[in-house]
């Protein structure tokens, strides 16, 4: 007799594919290289995508500093993945893996790319690290320190203006807009942080740093 109370949900397969492909990511990330092969193993017998598969063995790859081929399966997972949430940490992957070769431009074009396919939500980590990124090139490269900050600027109002900030979203927007000589804009920022929490002395030491910046560009102190 067929037993109808033992019928597994709609999409099972699916969550226990992705649990399996979650549960190696996992373990790759925390060292556990052996399991993590077993579990892609696993993965692989049961059917998985390609896309599922090749996300975590470029993890593993990864973290044997097997850069190259880690990174071109990366790629190959941005046309092969649909998932958001797999793909937003593809891009991420990818991203460090070519900061791992001291590659930052093509990290800034994978991070990029990201930013542009994934939806609004599963976006804000490769808005963050790229503007990051923006940040450490206009600190290194003072010719275009200008293009960089403004750059940075628009990722991290894109951010604010989306609700998806956190408290060092906005204090690296205070830092690129002061960089900028926006001064009045980057004090802003400052006072509705020390509004909200009024605990936090960074806000203050920020906002003294900004007042000597803004005293020295005026000429009052030298």
């Amino acid at each position: 007799m067929r037993c109808w109370n033992c019928r597994r949900p709609s999409g099972y397969r699916e969550q226990v594919l992705k649990a399996i492909g979650g549960l190696a990511i996992a373990l790759a990330n925390d060292g556990k290289l052996e399991e993590a092969q077993q579990e892609l193993d696993t993965l692989q017998k049961k059917g998985a995508s390609f896309g599922d598969c090749d996300l975590v063995a470029a993890e593993i790859l990864s973290l044997q500093k097997n850069y190259d081929q880690a990174l071109a399966l990366y790629i190959k997972v941005f046309n092969e993945v649909e998932d958001p949430q797999l793909l937003s940490h593809a891009y991420l992957s990818a991203a460090n893996a070519a900061l791992n070769q001291d590659d930052m431009e093509k990290a800034v074009r994978i991070l990029k790319q990201g930013c542009q396919n994934l939806p609004e939500g599963q976006a804000v980590l490769q808005k963050e690290m790229l503007a990051d990124l923006m940040m450490q090139q206009a600190a290194s490269d003072k010719e275009n320190a200008e293009e960089y900050y403004a750059e940075a600027q628009q990722l991290l109002e894109e951010l604010v203006d989306s609700g998806y900030d956190t408290i060092a979203t906005r204090l690296n927007l205070a830092t690129v807009l002061q960089a900028l000589d926006q001064y009045s804009e980057a004090e802003k920022v400052l006072k509705d942080l020390q509004e909200q929490y009024p605990s936090d002395y960074r806000f203050d030491m920020q906002m003294a740093y900004l007042l000597i910046d803004q005293l020295r560009t005026s000429g009052w102190l030298k």
